[in-house]
């Protein structure tokens, strides 16, 4: 009987083989020609070889989906899913059947292969899984992972809103439960859902990995493990994907992987790094972020998004999945603008925006608001607040991101989740962002391979020790050397510990470089100018994975060295004394730390007070530079000082260790424990101390940043005092140029001039002469008692509503006698900015709004004039303080009832929204004021003033109640979302008062913003 050999079929191949293998008749067969064919027995023996060690793992989360039934297939050509074999464990395989040809016997091997696949495949607890597949395989690989209100999977409900009623389920893993009836964020539930995955593998390459190994060495696959996580964004693309019925390929991996991102968040750079393949990343469960991704902007959005769909289907009482089903429709088939579903799930989006800013900001009022606004109920609001802060709270701890990060970061994910499915989704962006993440990672990896190399040390030293083992007395200090070396080492690369660590860095920097050179190679596909992108992305991939090697190999020979240590203490029989030994070593390492630590601590305590005694005596420019010198310094102390006590509560966590290893070998040779118990209450002292440190050092921090927003706001405030003097003096003139002309014009069309040119006296403004042509509508104006000149030109532009525009130039004099240049004349140029073609004219300008349809200047006297407006250049030309910028003014009246009024008639309020822009002695700042005059009396109603190139200084008033004072707030807007509070402000009789958030109240008696005409 033949026997052949071959490696496992195709699922495809093998099921083609089978059915013609087995068919009864010839395929050349004719219907007229009926010769009997005999039949044959079995006779040919076929096998198949399958090497099980191509991994496929990752995590399903939507929340975590825990325990839910997991499917995996292939995909042929026209998108049929199709069986496929693997295996959860790696291994080697063979199968052998007979059949009447080779290749039914191969087919039928093929199919005994496939029908051992795993009878049931769960996820974990945390949503993990991992299979294997044939190393000859290459395709796409198609995963399920499922989950029914009536099974026992169960899923995590990260919404902030909650996921509906109904009931929790209590697991005892330190979740969230309740039993209030309604399935809150953190808690367990059921729910029907299927999420999905479409992965590619590709063929071996000669350089792949031949057996399994847990370790990665370059990109996604070519080491032989794949990453294939499951989300909303994956099972989007997978619909996608198996809807077109074409062969599925890397490109069409891509362009699905980018659709969604594009439909489903809309700016691409967000998430570029997913750009390629989503499956790479993105599965992260916000109630529980485990520091194995990076938690920047992107994912938030990422999480945002997804997390909205569960408090949508439970809002509707509907299940997850089908909600997950209707939006993934409708992003495949492009109706989004149509879908009811995304409407929805976008205005949840928003809302969990706003309430991460509000949880990232601390503030309880915005807090509160945010929460009852996403549809928490009031009585639930504390519990839930204190549920997300605890889950941001883990993030930081677990390293995927900072508090400051955050505070970066979420500006940009609150704009996306107001404006989901919009953003730029260019290539360049993609680039830019990649070189960006590319570099942040590399920042992050400073200092890791110092680290690494230190650890290398210690063992060279444990190896010395080892090389003279002549007595116990060196024996036990060699295996105490060991065991403090391997207890080190492994709280530094334990991935499931709790905080950060260099094993979580090196893990989390990993899954970053694979995502961001599988982006980088798709940009290099549309074009190869993105080479040095692609370039980049390979250079951190390298790093990352040399250290990982680094790593990797330390731990097999600290590993090695400590059973050679504990081999020769048993020999002398001294394991107790060994126990000991190292337990003491790390405690008196550990009481050094903290010794160090605390004497950080007092350099900081010291500098602390030298820099809040500084921003105190803060006065003038000088000495608020001063200040900020100090509080930089007392940075760096108290960062030196957090270092320091990190590092002592490492090694008191290590002396823990170490002594409850002494005592359980003392327990085991039935010894006294009364050393080791000291040594672990020694240690847990340790342990108290520096955690207790810790957050007092925190509180110190806050302390500090309140210091240091105090002196960048005295700081503001003082260049505030000379804004001031510039609004005053260039509102004075500008608005003065533009009462004498409107003065003038009035003046004008009420003594009825016949055709030709005029003179006269400004009726307001007496020492101001005027001439004026009535046909080319040009006016000079010239005071008599003073060097202050303007010539405009004018035209009319006629309509249902007229249009008087004017531009001019000149020169003004302010009050204190500074003189004030209004530049650039330019008709032109007002004319389009009369009718709202432009929103600013680089012209000085001066437009009437009338309404009714007049031919000439004159005609305004027979209807009413519903605004003005007034654009002035203005350059100070000499005097204390220099100037270039616009002021600007938008004049309207309102009746004693408050109803919309013409301009120029009595019993009337005129109202005045004034802007002034530019750049005074190299600060640039915007000023904003409301003006009403009623009687010939000015009142402020409204300032505000914002320094635009200085830490983003607001000083902001206003009236609160209709009358006085003045009252608001300082505040710094440094790219944050939230602007930080530094100060309350109210008006007093000659100026302003602030109270700074240090304590400190300072009366500006200098500040008075504007100087405006009263007539």
């Amino acid at each position: 009987m033949a026997k052949r050999t071959t490696k496992i079929l195709t699922p495809v191949a093998a099921s083609i083989a089978l059915s013609l293998g087995l068919s009864g008749c010839s395929l050349f067969d004719d219907d007229d020609n009926n010769v009997p064919v005999k039949p044959t027995n079995p006779s040919v023996e076929g096998s198949v070889n399958a090497n099980f060690n191509v991994s496929i793992s990752g995590k399903a989360v939507k929340g975590t989906l825990s325990g839910a039934m997991i499917s995996v297939k292939t995909v042929d050509a026209q998108g049929n899913k199709v069986d496929l074999a693997y295996r959860t464990q790696a291994g080697e395989e063979s199968a052998t059947e007979t059949a009447e040809t080779e290749e039914a016997a191969k087919a039928k091997a093929s199919a005994k292969l496939i029908s051992a696949n795993p009878a049931e495949l769960k996820t974990t607890s945390n949503g993990f899984y991992e299979i294997f597949v044939d190393e000859n395989f290459s395709g796409p690989v198609y995963i399920t992972v499922t989950t029914t209100k009536e099974g026992d999977a169960l899923v995590k409900c990260d919404a902030f809103a909650g996921c509906g009623a109904g009931s929790a389920v209590k697991v005892d893993d330190g979740s969230v439960f309740k039993e209030n009836g309604k399935i809150d964020f953190g808690e367990w539930y059921k729910d029907d859902l299927e999420l999905s995955v479409v992965k590619l593998i590709t063929p071996a390459s000669s350089d792949s990995a031949t057996t399994a190994k847990r370790g990665p060495s370059f990109a996604d696959g070519d080491d032989g493990f794949y990453r294939a996580n499951l989300s909303v964004f994956t099972s989007t693309a997978a619909r996608i994907l198996l809807g077109a019925g074409n062969a599925i390929d890397a490109a069409s991996v891509g362009a699905a992987s980018t659709q969604v991102i594009q439909q489903l968040v809309g700016d691409v750079s967000l998430v570029a790094a997913l750009a390629n393949d989503l499956s790479l990343g993105g599965a992260i469960d916000f109630t529980s972020v485990d520091g194995s991704e990076k938690l920047d902007a992107g994912a938030l959005v990422l999480i945002q998004v997804a997390s909205s769909l569960q408090s949508l289907a439970g809002k509707e009482g509907r299940a997850l999945g089908e909600v997950l089903t209707e939006l993934s429709a409708d992003v495949e088939t492009g109706n989004l603008a149509n879908s009811q579903t995304f409407t929805r799930l976008k205005d949840e989006a928003k809302k969990a925006g706003n309430v991460l800013s509000a949880i990232v900001s601390g503030d309880q009022a915005a807090i509160k608001a945010a929460l009852i606004d996403a549809g928490v109920s009031e009585e639930d609001i504390d519990d839930v607040a204190t549920d997300i802060k605890s889950a941001v709270d883990t993030a930081v701890n677990n390293g995927a991101t900072s508090e400051d990060d955050l505070k970066d970061d979420i500006d940009t994910v609150v704009d996306q989740l107001d404006d989901i499915g919009n953003g730029d989704a260019s290539s360049d962006k993609q680039s830019e962002a990649i070189l960006a993440s590319v570099e942040a990672s590399q920042t992050a990896l400073e200092g890791s391979d110092t680290t690494l190399a230190g650890f290398a040390t210690s063992l060279e030293t444990v190896k010395a020790l080892g090389a003279d083992l002549s007595t116990k007395e060196k024996a036990v200090e060699y295996g105490a050397a060991a065991a403090v070396l391997n207890t080190q080492f492994t709280a530094a690369i334990d991935v499931d510990a709790d905080g950060d660590n260099l094993g979580k860095l090196l893990s989390r920097e990993f899954a970053t470089a694979e995502q961001l050179v599988s982006a980088a190679t798709q940009l290099v596909t549309q074009n190869a100018k993105y080479q040095p992108t692609l370039d980049q992305a390979n250079a951190l991939l390298t790093q990352v994975t040399a250290l990982i090697a680094q790593k990797d190999q330390l731990s097999a020979d600290i590993a090695t060295e400590l059973a050679a240590a504990n081999t020769k203490i048993e020999e002398f029989g001294a394991a107790l004394d060994a126990a000991k030994k190292a337990s003491d070593d790390s405690l008196v390492a550990a009481n050094n730390d903290k010794q160090a630590a605390d004497e950080k601590r007092a350099v900081f305590e010291t500098q602390l007070l030298v820099a809040q005694a500084a921003v105190r005596a803060i006065t003038d420019q000088d000495s608020a530079e001063s200040a900020l010198s100090e509080l930089s310094k007392a940075q760096t102390a108290l960062m030196e000082s957090v270092t320091a006590y990190q590092s002592a509560e490492t090694s008191a966590n290590t002396a823990l260790t170490l002594a409850n290893a002494y005592k359980a070998e003392a327990l085991n040779q039935n010894e006294p424990t009364d050393s080791a118990d000291q040594a672990i209450g020694e240690a847990n002292t340790l342990i108290e101390d520096a955690k207790a440190a810790l957050i007092s050092l925190d509180v110190a921090d806050s302390q500090l940043t309140i210091d240091s927003n105090t002196a960048l706001g005295k700081q503001g405030s003082d260049k505030l005092v000379n804004i001031s003097f510039v609004t005053k003096e260039g509102a004075d003139a500008a608005f003065n140029a533009g009462e004498i002309i409107y003065d003038v014009m009035k003046d004008i069309w009420d003594s009825g001039l016949d055709s030709g040119n005029h003179s006269g006296t400004a009726p307001n403004f007496p020492d101001w002469t005027y001439s004026y042509d009535t046909d080319t509508y040009a006016l000079s104006l010239e005071n008599t008692k003073g060097d202050e000149k303007l010539a405009a030109n004018g035209q009319v532009n006629s309509g249902a509503q007229s249009k008087i525009l004017f531009t001019w130039s000149g020169y003004m004099t302010a009050d204190s006698g500074q003189k004030v240049a209004i530049t650039s004349p330019d008709l032109a140029e007002c004319e389009r900015w009369a009718i709202d073609a432009i929103d600013m004219p680089n012209a000085s300008c001066s437009v009437l709004y009338v309404e009714g349809s007049i031919q000439k200047v004159e005609d305004a006297r027979d209807f009413d004039v519903s605004r003005g407006k007034t654009f002035n250049l203005v350059e100070f030309v000499d005097g204390p303080y220099g100037f270039n910028g616009h002021f600007y003014s938008e004049l309207t009246a309102v009746d004693q009832q408050g109803n919309p009024s013409p301009l120029f008639v009595n019993n009337t309020t005129e109202l005045a929204s004034i802007e002034l822009k530019g750049m005074s002695e190299g600060t640039a700042f915007t000023a904003h004021f409301d003006i009403r005059n009623e009687d010939d009396n000015d009142d402020l109603g409204m300032a505000k003033v914002s320094i635009d190139n200085f830490n983003g200084y607001v000083f902001d008033v206003s009236l609160i109640d209709g009358e006085g004072p003045l009252l608001g707030n300082v505040s710094l807007n440094n790219d944050t979302n939230v602007p930080v509070h530094v100060g309350n402000v109210e008006e007093i009789t000659n100026g302003f008062r602030i109270d700074y958030i240090n304590g400190e109240s300072i009366e500006y008696t200098d500040i008075d913003f504007l100087g405006q005409s009263n007539n």
